[in-house]
C-alpha cells in the first residue's frame, strides 16, 4: 500500500485510481459516509472506532483459530494440547508432520513465553497484523489521508470538505478541463507532486 504523507499525495492517489471527477468525489467521500457514525464529520473518535473494530475482528479470528486446541475448556492452550490435536489430525488424514508450523505459531501466540496461550494473549493484536486487516476493512488504513482534507482545522472532515478538495485537485491536474484525468495529465500531476516533495511508495502513474 502506498504511504500517504500529505494531502496532495492522498488526492493524487484518488484521481489516479478514479479518472472521472464523479468517481473521484465518490471515492473521497466514501470513508466519511462509512465511518462518520455521529454525522458531524469524520474525527478522531471515528478513527478510534475503526481501529477498535478492526482490532476486535482480528482478535476474534485469532481466538476462533486457536479455540479448537483448548481440550479441557479452561480458556488456556498449552503446548501439549496443540501437540495432541496436531497428532490426531495427522493420524486421521494419514499424513505425517514434524509439527514445526504449529510450534512456530505457538511461539508467536505465546507472547509472554510461559508455555501457555491465554485469552488475553489471543486478544492482543500487534501493529502489523492490525494494519494488514485494516487494509481490507473498507480501506480504513487510509483514513489518515482523509483527515488531511480538514480545511478549517476543526478536527472534523465533512463531505463538503472532501468534495471541495477533490474538485480543486481536478481543476489543477485536468489541464484541458474535460472532467477526466488522462494519462498525460496523471503523469504531469505525479511529477509535480514528486518534484515538490519526494514521496516514498507513491504508485507510478503507468
Amino acid at each position: 500500500m502506498s504511504q500517504v504523507v500529505d494531502k496532495d499525495s492522498y488526492l493524487l492517489n484518488i484521481v489516479q485510481q478514479n479518472r472521472y471527477i464523479e468517481a473521484a468525489v465518490s471515492a473521497a467521500v466514501r470513508p466519511i459516509r462509512l465511518y462518520d457514525i455521529d454525522g458531524d464529520g469524520l474525527d478522531q473518535a471515528d478513527l478510534d472506532n475503526v481501529t477498535n473494530a478492526s482490532r476486535a475482528q482480528v482478535a476474534a479470528m485469532r481466538m476462533q483459530q486457536w479455540a479448537r486446541y483448548d481440550l479441557n475448556g479452561d480458556g488456556k492452550i498449552t503446548r501439549k494440547e496443540v501437540e495432541i490435536i496436531e497428532r490426531l489430525q495427522n493420524s486421521n488424514s494419514g499424513r505425517g508432520s514434524n509439527g514445526e508450523g504449529s510450534r512456530n505459531g505457538f511461539e508467536r501466540a505465546d507472547i509472554d513465553g510461559d508455555g501457555v496461550i491465554s485469552m488475553d494473549e489471543l486478544r492482543a493484536v500487534d501493529g502489523s497484523e492490525l494494519h494488514g486487516h485494516m487494509n481490507s476493512f473498507g480501506g480504513s488504513a487510509n483514513l489518515g489521508g482523509v483527515m488531511d482534507l480538514d480545511k478549517d482545522k476543526d478536527g472534523k472532515v465533512t463531505v463538503d470538505e472532501a468534495t471541495e478538495a477533490v474538485k480543486a485537485t481536478f481543476a489543477r491536474f485536468d489541464t484541458n478541463g474535460d472532467g477526466v484525468i488522462d494519462t498525460k495529465e496523471i503523469a504531469a500531476a505525479y511529477n509535480a507532486v514528486q518534484n515538490r516533495r519526494p514521496i516514498r511508495n507513491l504508485p507510478q502513474p503507468f
